[in-house]
Order: C-alpha cells, then structure tokens, then sequence
C-alpha cells in the first residue's frame, strides 16, 4: 500500500510558512510579467496608434511570466533575492524550458479535442513538470512523463489540493470584485501577484513530498505511454490539416 501524502493541514500550514517567510522576494518576481500585462492592455485600449507596441509589451509579458515562474522556484531552490533568481532564471536554459511548455500545451488542446475530463487529468499529471525541469534537469516529453509518473497513485489527493489552490484566489477576487466592480483586471493583477507564489510554494512542498515517496523515480529514463502523448501532441496539427480539407469537400458536395 502507498504512503499517504502530508495532510492538508501540515502542507497549508507549511505552504504559508515558506510563502510569508520569503514574500518580499516573491512578490518582486511576479509583480514584473503583471505590471506588462497592465501595461501591453492599456496601450492597445489607448489608441489605434499604440496598439502595436501595447502587442510587443504584452508579448513581452508573457515571456516574462515564464521567466518568472523559474525565478520562483530557484528562489525556493537556492534561497535567493529577486534579482539573482531572475539572474538565474536567465540562464537556465529557456528555449529548452519554452519547448517542454509549448509540448504540454499542444498535448492539452490535443486533449481537450478528446473531451474536458483528459484536459484535467493531464492538468494533475504533469503538474510537477516545473519542478522536474529545474531540480532534475528533465527536458522534452520525458520530464511531462516523469511528472505523470510522480503523481501515480495519488491523482485524487493531488486533484483535491490543486482544487483548493484554485478556489482561494477565485473566492477572493469574487468577494472584492462585489465591493468593488469598477475594475476587474486590476484586482485580478493583484490577486495573481500575491496568490500565484503562493500555489507555486505549495506545489513545491507537494513535489518535495512525492519525491520522497518515491526517491525511485528521481533516476528513471524510460516511461510508458510515450507513444500515446506524442499521438495527442500531434492531434491539433491533424485538426488544423483536416478542417479546411473537411470544409472544401462539404463545400463541392453542397455545390
């Protein structure tokens, strides 16, 4: 029988320890990619004029919150401040990080071509996917499966845990968003700022504890199913392939 993972009352209590103890650093990493956001969406609001360099700031933003996200978990690595988290999310090798992201994001769509529930699944199953890449130095498809096979055994308990992790910040927005309407992407900008360290603090402590569990895994190079999530990588491209032709022949068989 598998060992339960840490009780939600140990990993929230915990989780919060971290998160208050090193909040100065993580808020400076995530206020940055937040503050592009506002600023890339302002500009294109402005003016026809401005819309192009509010799309390049945008960008830039998105970029940046990958960027951040690595900040994140180095500061949580290696202890560090913002700026030398930053420093080292730099150099962490971010076209490979890019790729495994882009990789997880076709096998998501390719799921979600199947039905929501795979969409949710996956979302537990390579959770840990960040972690992998910066503690074990996972890249490609192998640290997306590394991840899977972390979370074995405990997809329920995980599920549960990442459903919390959603709904605190989601009945936090809703209660101010009632008190105060008058602009909802700017309390979104802040709940994101000050709630997104917060669930990668506790993700980690969650990575942590089923690397414990299963210290097994830490060196396995070869996983199951590979075949099968390279098949549902590549099915958007098949549907963008298929729509038109699928689209031309209903057009010659109506005309």
């Amino acid at each position: 029988m598998m060992e339960k993972l840490e009780p939600v009352s140990s990993w929230l209590k915990n989780s919060w320890a971290i998160y208050i103890r090193r909040l100065p650093t993580f808020i400076t990493i995530a206020v940055l990619p937040s503050i592009m956001f506002m600023a890339g969406t302002a500009l294109i609001a402005l003016s026809p004029s401005t819309i192009i360099l509010g799309v390049a700031v945008f960008i830039a933003g998105i970029i940046f919150s990958f960027y951040s996200q690595l900040a994140l978990i180095l500061s949580l690595k290696d202890n560090t401040n913002a700026i030398v988290s930053y420093r080292l999310a730099f150099r962490a090798k971010i076209l490979s990080y890019s790729w495994i992201a882009i990789l997880l994001l076709f096998i998501n769509f390719g799921g979600f071509l199947m039905g929501i529930i795979p969409v949710i699944i996956f979302s537990i199953w390579f959770m840990f996917m960040p972690f992998i890449f910066i503690f074990e130095d996972g890249r490609g498809l192998n640290a997306l499966l590394k991840s899977k096979e972390y979370a074995r055994g405990y997809w329920w308990p995980l599920f549960g845990r990442f459903v919390l992790m959603v709904s605190i910040p989601l009945f936090i927005y809703f209660m101010i968003y009632m008190m105060h309407p008058a602009n909802p992407q700017l309390i979104s900008s802040i709940i994101n700022v000050f709630s997104g360290p917060f669930i990668v603090a506790s993700h980690f402590l969650i990575y942590r504890n089923v690397v414990a569990l299963k210290p097994q895994v830490i060196t396995m190079t070869s996983f199951p199913r590979r075949k099968f999530f390279i098949f549902v990588a590549w099915l958007p491209l098949v549907a963008m392939l298929a729509l038109p032709l699928i689209g031309m022949l209903l057009f010659i068989i109506k005309y």
